[in-house]
């Protein structure tokens, strides 16, 4: 009996030792097979890398220092007209690169090599440009951009850091540290330099954005949590401040600008469409879905109105007319959207409006529009035997004006495009990129 039961312990204490054993050479195994997740490089990358080499920053410009200060002090919000990589690089070295000598850059390279971080505040920084063809870190040692996500972010920036629904900015700047010591954390005396490099880095660009003729806006309401969700920053990376730059409203890319920019389609001229407002009463998500969806596929947008200045949509959305539309030059755009709402009823029968319409019919040009916006193509004759859709309380006048109401989400007749209203925003937006891409 006893040698029966001294054969079953050590059986049992056979199996607890090999289910030990099993469970360490697994921890075993996957701790050599894991990568370590690399914290102080950025946000994690999602596809394949995209890499920049930005033209050499210029190093003189035209314009007084004092003339630079009075221009800072405006606070208007950038359009939606993208930077090119020339400008974007001028940015970036205005940030860094001119403030990293060869003995800085050194020293990173070392550190880099070694897998640590320096304890340089300027090179634990990083700065990041989101525009809508995603996030794009620089790199100051090689002055070239890496883009590290594909997704348009610069609607939740923007919205985020100014309290208030925006249209997307020309690009957002976000400035953030990777630095950390071997504890994990950043002594007081680091923090503390980092904080007035943060400051000096931004005076900078906003300085360099004056002088190459841009407005820039500082975030007004910082909310770390969401910046780090919204670029899926690593936990240790720690963003410090952000700020949006680009055109003033109504202002034109400078023809001297090389063309060549990393958030515009390298191949030929984008297309360019312009959104049109009322005065007030636009309806917001028609805006905004539309913007959204008309940018991913690299199509600039351009807002235009009665006249400069904010407007606000039904839902409060504030959005800045970059372009008066007794200025509108149909030449310059490939379509034309009047965005509905019930503020868009103000443009039927108005003079100025119809003939917009009709000369761009004339010209080949797309005519969209939205919701109640259809009523301003029927005051301007376009719809006899065109089959449309819209705001289904409008139906009756526009049958009378000629129309062939389908009540479709979105219908496409020839160079006419209609929705319905907002639920039909996404297909909208997306059978005007179509109908931009097959002329």
């Amino acid at each position: 009996m006893k040698r029966c039961a001294l054969i079953r312990m050590n059986r049992s204490l056979v199996q607890i030792l090999s289910v030990i054993t099993l469970c360490v050479m697994t921890e075993f195994c996957l701790a050599q097979q894991a990568t370590p997740e690399r914290t102080t490089r950025g946000p994690r990358r999602r596809g394949p890398v995209q890499i920049i080499q930005l033209p050499q920053a210029k190093t003189s410009s035209s314009g007084s220092f004092e003339q630079l200060l009075a221009r800072l002090n405006s606070q208007v919000f950038p359009s939606t007209t993208p930077l090119s990589a020339e400008q974007i690089g001028q940015l970036g070295w205005a940030a860094q690169g001119v403030r990293l000598n060869n003995q800085s850059m050194n020293m990173a390279n070392a550190a880099a090599q070694d897998g640590l971080t320096v304890g340089d505040p300027l090179l634990d920084l990083r700065v990041y440009f989101a525009a809508y063809n995603g996030l794009f870190r620089y790199e100051p040692r090689g002055h070239f951009l890496e883009q590290v996500n594909g997704t348009d972010m610069r609607m939740t920036l923007s919205t985020s850091a100014m309290g208030q629904i925006t249209t997307p900015p020309g690009c957002a700047v976000i400035l953030a540290s990777s630095g950390q010591n071997r504890t994990g954390r950043i002594r007081q005396d680091e923090q503390k330099m980092l904080d007035l490099t943060v400051g000096q880095i931004v005076q900078s660009i906003r300085l360099q954005a004056a002088g190459m003729n841009l407005v820039s806006v500082p975030a007004q309401n910082l909310d770390m949590n969401i910046i780090r969700r919204t670029c899926s920053f690593p936990k240790m990376v720690t963003p410090y401040h952000m700020l949006f730059v680009g055109y003033a409203p109504g202002q034109a890319p400078a023809t001297t600008t090389s063309s060549t920019s990393p958030f515009v389609p390298s191949q030929g001229t984008p297309k360019r469409a312009v959104m049109i407002l009322p005065t007030q009463g636009f309806r917001d998500e028609e805006l905004i879905d539309a913007v959204r969806v008309l940018n991913a596929s690299s199509i600039l947008t351009v807002i235009a109105g009665p006249e400069i200045g904010v407007v606000r949509g039904m839902l409060g959305t504030a959005v800045q007319v970059e372009m008066p539309l007794q200025q509108l030059d149909i030449d310059k755009f490939d379509a034309i959207v009047f965005v509905g709402g019930t503020g868009a009823l103000e443009y039927v029968n108005n003079p100025l409006a119809t003939s917009v319409a009709g000369e761009a019919i004339r010209k080949g040009k797309i005519v969209a529009a939205s919701s109640m916006a259809p009523m301003i193509l029927a005051s301007a004759g376009l719809l006899k035997g065109v089959s449309v859709t819209g705001f289904n309380g409008n139906r009756q006048a526009l049958i009378s004006a000629g129309a062939i109401y389908t009540g479709k989400a979105v219908e496409r007749d020839r160079l006419i495009i209609t929705s319905v209203g907002p639920t039909g925003t996404v297909l909208f937006a997306k059978t005007i990129a179509e109908a931009l891409y097959s002329q």
